[in-house]
C-alpha cells in the first residue's frame, strides 16, 4: 500500500489546515483543523470491516476514500496516547457537530503530554464515504468520571495557547471494560490483525512500537520581520478573489489568485493560479483587494497555506514594510 495521507477533523474554528489531497479537488468543508498523518505501509485493509450504511437523514459526510485506516496504522499515525479520565464535554458550534472534550490525564503510554488535561476535538454525525460503504466518524459517549484509552494526535494552532487533540479512526476505548472497544463504530477487532486479550497486552504492544516522529510547527511565534520571513516557506503577491468558507472564531478561508511569487515554490506551479486556499485572520483582508502574505503550506504539495505567524499579512500600501520585505527575502 502505498503511504497516505489521514485527515483526522478537529473544529476548533479558529484556524484550519488542510490535506494534501485537497490539491486534486477542494471541496466545500467545515471550519476545522485537520490533524495530519502519513500512514506508513501495512496489510491492514477496509476490507477487513464492514462499511457502515450512511443513514438517509445524514447530511454531514466527508467523501474520501483514503480516509481509512486500520488499529496498527492509528497507533503509528499518533504521536500522543494516554489514558485519561472524562471531565466535562464542550461544543463550539450549536448543532452540537463539534464536541470538545476534556480529559484529565491519568497515565502516559506514549510521546509527551506537558499538561494535566487534554483538550480532545471531535465531531458528531460526520460519515466518511469510501467505496461499498462509509465509516462513523464521531458520535463517542463518553461518561464523566470513567477513564479512557485516548490514541490521539496532538496539533499546536497559531491561534490558541494550548494543544488540540484529535482521536485517530473515531476509537473509543474504555479502560474498566476493554471488550467494549470499538474503531469506526465497530468492534476494534474488526479493524487489526493484532490479538490483544487484555489492556494489559495492548500496553505491551503499544510500548514496543516505533516511536512517533518529532512534529514541526508550520507557524512562528516571533514578531519581528526577519524571524518571520526566514520561516515563511512562502512569501506571496495575492488578490484575494472569494471566501471559501465563513468559519467562525477569528479565522476566515479564503479564495486567491497569485500574482507574484516572492520566495519559496516554483513559478510555475503556482503563479497565475486561483486555486490557492489561505486561513487567514479575521479583518486582515477584503475580498477583491491585493496583500503580500507569508505563509506555509500544509503538506509538499498542498495547494493550501495558513499564515506563518500573527504578522504575516500586509497590504500594498506599507509599501516600507514590503520593501523590507523583498530585501529580506533578497539577501540584500
Amino acid at each position: 500500500m502505498k503511504k497516505i495521507v489521514i485527515s483526522i477533523c478537529i473544529c476548533i474554528g479558529i484556524a484550519l489546515l488542510f490535506t494534501a489531497c485537497l490539491k486534486e479537488s477542494p471541496v466545500p468543508a467545515p471550519t476545522v483543523v485537520p490533524a495530519l498523518a502519513v500512514v506508513p505501509e501495512t496489510s491492514e485493509s477496509p476490507i477487513e470491516a464492514t462499511p457502515q450504511d450512511t443513514p438517509a437523514e445524514q447530511t454531514n459526510i466527508t467523501y474520501s476514500d483514503i480516509i481509512y485506516c486500520g488499529f496498527t496504522e492509528a497507533v503509528s499515525c499518533s504521536d500522543v496516547i494516554v489514558v485519561g479520565e472524562y471531565v466535562a464535554p464542550g461544543v463550539f458550534e450549536d448543532n452540537g457537530n463539534w464536541p470538545m472534550h476534556t480529559f484529565k490525564v491519568k497515565e502516559v503510554w506514549r510521546g509527551d503530554v506537558p499538561d494535566e488535561t487534554v483538550h480532545l476535538f471531535g465531531f458528531n454525525n460526520y460519515y466518511h464515504i469510501i467505496e461499498g460503504g462509509s465509516y462513523q466518524a464521531g458520535s463517542n459517549d463518553f461518561e464523566k468520571g470513567r477513564e479512557y484509552l485516548l490514541i490521539m494526535e496532538s496539533h499546536d494552532s497559531l491561534y490558541f495557547d494550548f494543544t488540540q487533540y484529535a482521536i485517530i479512526g473515531n476509537m473509543y476505548i474504555p479502560i474498566e471494560d476493554f471488550s467494549q472497544s470499538t474503531m469506526y463504530g465497530e468492534p476494534l477487532e474488526m479493524h487489526t490483525d493484532e490479538v490483544f486479550e487484555d489492556l494489559a497486552a495492548l500496553h505491551e504492544w503499544i510500548q514496543n512500537a516505533e516511536p512517533p516522529e518529532p512534529k514541526v510547527k508550520n507557524f512562528t511565534t516571533a514578531t519581528d520581520l526577519p524571524t518571520i520571513v526566514e520561516e515563511s516557506g512562502l512569501v506571496l503577491q495575492v488578490k484575494i478573489t472569494g471566501i471559501a468558507e465563513e468559519g467562525a472564531g477569528n479565522s476566515r478561508i479564503y479564495n486567491c489568485e497569485i500574482l507574484e511569487e516572492i520566495k519559496g515554490g516554483s513559478t510555475e506551479s503556482l503563479l497565475g493560479r486561483n486555486d490557492i486556499w489561505l486561513s487567514l485572520q479575521l479583518g486582515k483582508v477584503e475580498v477583491g483587494e491585493t496583500y503580500i502574505v507569508l505563509v506555509n503550506r500544509l503538506g509538499e504539495d498542498s495547494l493550501a497555506c495558513i499564515q506563518s505567524s500573527l504578522n504575516s499579512v500586509f497590504p500594498l500600501s506599507e509599501t516600507e514594510t514590503i520593501e523590507e520585505i523583498y530585501a529580506l527575502v533578497a539577501g540584500d
